[in-house]
């Protein structure tokens, strides 16, 4: 027979049950913590000692990110009590792995003529469409797919502007409405019909860049 005194470092029943369930949530938070935290020692490097930049400036892109993170973890907490954590993950993940690419590859696209960085958008991600109540697929615009392609127009006029000088042309081109899986092919238009404006908008010399177009022509952000 044991006895645990009061004050004792023994743990109740209720507190090693408490354990077990922070403790899992705790451990897969820890790598994402980790992932984003080791590179900022390495952009200090490569800010302040490669490129000259000051420390007050390598400072303020270092706490951008505490910024980033403070600004959306509310909405993206709250998208995934209400909707599922797919849905978060449906939003935010794209975004990420389309910055992060065209990132990684430019040192391959730098030294071309005629560079180009084209992301596959549409129009029912189009503020200045969904504003307009006469807009038909104004409906359909939530926080999942179709906030997901607002989000990489502005990553592609961000993008464009960062390389506005460098020759590489950045653009957006919408397939229109395309008969896919994502909407259990109700699409009006076929893969084949949807890949020409994504074709036509990758080798177009003459547009500018920062440019968003679709069948029809240019469409608005």
């Amino acid at each position: 027979m044991s006895t645990t005194l009061p004050g004792s470092s023994a743990l109740s029943p209720s507190s090693v049950s408490t354990l077990a369930g922070v403790g899992p949530v705790a451990l897969s938070v820890f790598p994402g913590s980790l992932a984003i935290s080791v590179p900022l020692g390495a952009l200090a490097v490569e800010l302040g000692t490669r490129q000259g930049v000051s420390a007050l400036i390598v400072g303020a892109v270092i706490g951008l990110q505490s910024i980033a993170t403070l600004l959306t973890r509310h909405r993206s907490g709250t998208l995934a009590d209400h909707h599922g954590p797919h849905r978060a993950i449906l939003l935010g993940l794209p975004i990420s792995a389309v910055s992060g690419l065209a990132y990684l590859l430019l040192p391959l696209i730098r030294p071309s003529t005629a560079g180009r960085i084209l992301n596959v958008s549409s129009g029912i991600g189009s503020l200045t469409l969904n504003s307009e109540p006469s807009f038909p697929f104004r409906p359909y615009f939530g926080a999942t797919c179709p906030a997901s392609k607002t989000a990489l127009d502005a990553n592609t006029l961000a993008l464009a502007v960062e390389l506005d000088e460098s020759g590489i042309k950045v653009r957006a081109a919408s397939p229109g409405f395309t008969a896919t899986a994502i909407n259990d092919f109700q699409g009006t238009d076929s893969v084949e019909v949807g890949a020409r404006p994504l074709v036509l908008a990758a080798l177009d010399a003459d547009s500018p860049t920062g440019s968003f177009t679709g069948p029809d022509g240019p469409l608005p952000w």
